[in-house]
């Protein structure tokens, strides 16, 4: 055990601005300083952790956890358990790691000595930082605050009648929330887009909404609360607060305690009544001549280094007190006052981000007195902080060199190539004309196939058609197939576009707003869930630019029966025939199996927007159903559908448009062929029919999409069992591809669609197809599919031949099928590849599995050797010879394809035909360069890592 007879602190550091002032404080004043950071990345905490003040340091390297579950930085303070023959003192310096040492008090308890409320348990701190509790403590103690409101994320927002405007959202815990998160609202339409953007991201949350003041200036102050003794040096008056780190004090100056006179009473009341024993920072907004109460933070303030460099150290007082020792009356007292100072962080980020120039961050730095960074005692900080503005300047220099090469020397190259390759979209022609009196649509979805029928349905009808082709992640090597672009050729498109989207929907909600005619709303067809539910979540931003799918037209009601348990009892109420089923949601892999479950069953996801068809299987048992769902839920949470298995017969899949006029339905398919695994449920081949095959279940269905209010396309998923009983499956709030086989037969409910809204023209409630029963097929699943080993080339030539309508392949629209046609040769290849690689993957389940049969021979002759006394050596080896072994030949069979060497040779040929094949290059992007409205999101990822500009990627 170590001797502590100094006094050693333990600080903990998330903002290094603050946790450099605290250890320099405390180092100043002859204690021993180690520093516990907590970081988003690697290598953040080095500025702090350079100072000579610093005794030992460890970095932690983590994302904001809830409810103190910060295991990695708990297991560091553990550490100093029984190290030291005197309790170190432990120092949060942020809310962050505040919040993770109080909400894990009692097991810290016996280990430091820590700020704390008197007498309060785990989580009693943090209770004290919600600004509810805060302002009814203001109010008591006589302070002024603003009118407020608090809203709940999680419950439909509903704006009360005497809401004030302008008025200001802030996020109630400061531990959880973001600056990104405040924001003033003229109005109410403003404050109902905020608050369900914040929705959107933080569905688990409260907002506050407060009154919006017209605040002259803020005051800043912070001390020692010692229960009943309350320590006030001074007052810090901001002169000037930073706009790209929305509230944080830039620049200010210490100032005498006579400015906050008419308050200090209510001050002193208010810290009274917390019953905390800590350092503290309460700030205050001067609107006219009066002071409003913001806000306390239980921790030490950012700027406080200020209050050390005027004569007081406010964190070695705090430290004195709670080793013990009384503080003396000189120790609270300011030196010298009047003294300016700058937070030099926040001052580049403005500069860097343009919102102050080059001259004004000089003159900043030149009036300041105090400097928070840089110090002449302990350089290291500051010289490792000049270092990294370095590399932030030469950073910036280049994005912006990379943003102009992107938007002003990458068009016209594009536009070249695009014109060499043939691109219809590459003529100037058909670029957007405002005064052309034919309105243009925008179709989005990440099937080509689906993309191209729509798009051609709509272009048959008249109107001149864009395409926004989303990828979630750039196609890797094995994914060959999705870099097929037969979409980008069709002459019905007059302007195509790509977004990679990294899995964020905000990326995809910003292209579709920089390509939206400023001239005129364009109608925005979504082709599949994923754009669906974008568009319907962002309604409030889209519908300024576009003519939207829309429920009532309310938000987020889509995404609402996107559920297919919300949809079966819906259904369950207009009477349709339903397979029984029911929910089991998972939660950190906890879940519960209903008894109501019959086996076989059948499972897949309750939503399916986000989730692969490869999650849809049949279980047999209620073993082999808990183990299904402790893989599935092994990453995340999951929401799965069980159904009573169906021995199906048929699937059919109803087609139509819904409008408040009414709902048209002139036809439906049944499936020849179905796609397995991934592709389950999606027609390979299908047999287009009139609806009167199956009145008055149709009759039904259609007066079930009435009672939904719903404006735009749908499908209908059916099935039929073997003994003839047909079954409502789930409802589709977007088109398919084989609505192009509708199309075909005489009824363009794209165009139908189109002419009703754009248009205003009345819809055909009677329209039907003819009795021909037409044939279609989907390319895209037939040959994906054959790349399975699936189905033969055979099978695919006899296909072709065989129906009548072709998605892609098409005589009046050609050069959309010479681009597919150029992947035949490599799907050969990649079916090659496809059968090396599900044979290694079947290797390395065998393998896996002959390892799991060992070792429970081996547990088993271990468990034998103890009851019979035996040595348990020598039993476990005579066990062994009893196992039949496992040879080489067993486990592993030669690769019939390929050696792993040439399989990568084949690889690198794959992907150097398929660039071959993909002669387009990277698709035309009309981009007006338009700047996006604030957006909470990205402002949210910006903070956490660069993100490049939202243009078209080549994939």
């Amino acid at each position: 055990m170590e001797n502590n007879s100094n006094g050693l602190v333990v600080v903990l550091s998330r903002n290094y601005s603050t946790g450099l002032s605290v250890v320099r404080s405390l180092g100043s004043a002859g204690y021993k300083v180690d520093l516990v950071a907590s970081a988003f990345g690697s290598g953040r905490s080095e500025l702090v952790s350079c100072s000579k003040y610093v005794n030992e340091s460890v970095e932690i390297v983590s994302k904001k956890v809830k409810d103190g579950d910060d295991i990695e930085l708990l297991e560091a303070l553990l550490d100093y358990r029984g190290k030291y023959d005197q309790k170190p003192v432990l120092f949060p310096t942020d809310d962050y790691t505040t919040s993770i040492m109080d909400l894990n008090k009692s097991l810290l308890d016996d280990i430091f000595v820590m700020p704390e409320i008197i007498g309060g348990g785990d989580g009693s701190m943090t209770h004290s930082m919600d600004k509810r509790v805060q302002s009814e403590l203001a109010k008591k103690a006589g302070l002024l605050i603003p009118k407020e409101w608090v809203f709940s994320l999680e419950e439909e927002i509903v704006i009360p009648d005497d809401m004030v405007y302008p008025c200001f959202c802030k996020p109630i815990e400061s531990v959880t929330g973001y600056k990104h998160e405040m924001k003033m609202c003229e109005d109410k339409e403003d404050l109902q887009s905020h608050l369900h953007r914040l929705r959107r991201i933080f569905d688990k949350r409260s907002i506050l909404v407060q009154e919006f003041l017209e605040i002259d200036n803020e005051i800043d102050l912070s001390g020692v609360c010692l229960d009943q003794e309350i320590i006030i040096p001074a007052v810090i008056k901001k002169t000037q607060v930073a706009q790209y780190e929305r509230g944080v004090t830039l620049a200010g100056k210490v100032v005498d305690n006579e400015e906050i006179a008419e308050i200090w009473d209510g001050v002193i009341a208010m810290m009274k009544s917390f019953h905390y024993f800590g350092m503290f920072d309460m700030e205050f907004n001067i609107v006219g001549d009066k002071l409003y109460f913001n806000e306390v933070n239980l921790r030490s303030g950012g700027p406080n280094y200020s209050y050390f460099k005027s004569g007081v150290n406010l964190p070695a007082l705090f430290v004195k007190e709670a080793l013990g020792e009384r503080h003396t009356p000189e120790e609270e007292k300011v030196t010298s006052l009047g003294k300016h100072f700058i937070y030099e962080k926040v001052a580049w980020d403005d500069y860097l981000n343009g919102m102050i120039t080059k001259q004004q961050l000089n003159e900043l730095i030149d009036r300041a007195d105090i400097r928070l960074l840089f110090d002449d005692d302990d350089p290291a900080p500051g010289d490792y902080f000049k270092a990294r503005i370095k590399r932030r300047k030469l950073s910036m220099r280049k994005k912006k060199v990379k943003k102009f090469i992107k938007r002003r020397i990458f068009p016209p190259l594009r536009r070249i190539k695009h014109f060499l390759a043939g691109y219809p979209q590459a003529y100037r022609k058909n670029d957007r004309d405002p005064n052309s009196e034919v309105p243009r649509i925008l179709v989005s979805g990440r099937n080509y196939s689906t993309n191209l029928t729509i798009a051609r349905s709509l272009g048959k009808a008249g109107y001149e058609v864009e395409v926004l082709r989303i990828f979630q992640v750039r196609p890797k090597k094995k994914n060959v197939m999705k870099k097929l672009k037969p979409d980008a050729y069709s002459k019905y498109i007059k302007a195509y576009y790509v977004c990679v989207s990294q899995r964020r929907s905000r990326r995809i909600v910003k292209r579709m707003k920089r390509i939206a005619d400023p001239d005129r709303k364009m109608l925005l067809i979504p082709a599949d869930d994923l754009i669906a539910n974008i568009i319907d979540d962002y309604m409030d931003e889209l519908s300024e630019y576009y003519y939207l799918p829309n429920i009532n037209e309310t938000p987020r009601e889509i995404n609402k029966l996107m559920s297919k348990e919300y949809q079966k009892k819906l259904a369950a109420e207009c009477g349709l025939p339903l397979v029984g089923s029911c929910v089991i949601s998972t939660r950190d892999g906890q879940f519960e199996i209903p008894d109501s479950v019959n086996y076989p069953c059948f499972i897949k996801p309750n939503i399916s927007r986000f989730s692969s068809k490869s999650r849809m299987r049949v279980c047999n048992s209620e073993e082999e159903l808990r183990q299904t769902l402790e893989d599935f839920s092994r990453k995340k949470n999951i929401e799965m559908l069980v159904e009573d298995y169906m021995d199906i017969d048929k699937e059919y899949s109803l087609l139509g448009l819904s409008t408040r006029e009414g709902v048209v339905a002139p036809g439906f398919f049944v499936a020849t062929h179905g796609g397995q695994q991934e592709h389950r449920g999606v027609a390979v081949t299908g047999q287009l029919l009139p609806c009167r095959e199956h009145q008055p279940l149709i009759s039904n269905l259609i007066k079930f999409v009435e009672s939904l209010g719903f404006e735009g396309l749908f499908d209908i998923d059916l099935i039929e069992t073997k003994d003839g009983k047909m079954y409502f499956i789930e409802i589709n709030m977007r088109f398919g591809a084989s609505g192009y086989a509708v199309t075909e037969c005489g009824v363009n409910l794209p165009g139908m669609y189109a002419d009703y809204v754009l248009k205003g023209k009345p819809i055909d409630l009677n329209a039907s197809i003819d009795d021909n029963c037409c044939t279609f097929i989907s390319e895209k699943v037939m040959i994906e599919e054959y790349v399975k080993s699936r189905i033969s080339a055979a099978d695919m030539r006899r296909m072709m031949k065989e129906v009548d309508v072709h998605f892609v392949k098409n005589e009046d629209d050609k050069a959309a099928y010479r681009h597919f046609s150029k992947f035949y040769p490599i799907s050969r290849v990649m079916r090659v590849a496809q059968r090396y690689w599900d044979k290694r993957k079947e290797e390395r389940a065998k393998q896996r599995e002959a390892e799991r049969l060992a070792e429970e021979q081996r547990l088993a002759a271990e468990a034998l050797a103890v009851e019979s006394a035996v040595p348990a050596d020598e039993d476990i080896s005579t066990a062994n010879e009893n196992i039949q072994p496992v040879h080489d030949e067993e486990i592993v069979t030669k690769p019939a394809v390929a050696e792993p060497d040439e399989a990568d040779e084949l690889l690198d040929d794959v992907s150097d035909a398929s660039d071959a094949a993909d002669d387009a290059g990277e698709p035309v992007d009309k981009d007006d360069d338009r700047d996006d409205p604030d957006d909470l999101k990205d402002d949210i990822d910006d903070d956490l890592d660069d993100d490049d500009d939202d243009v078209d990627e080549d994939v």
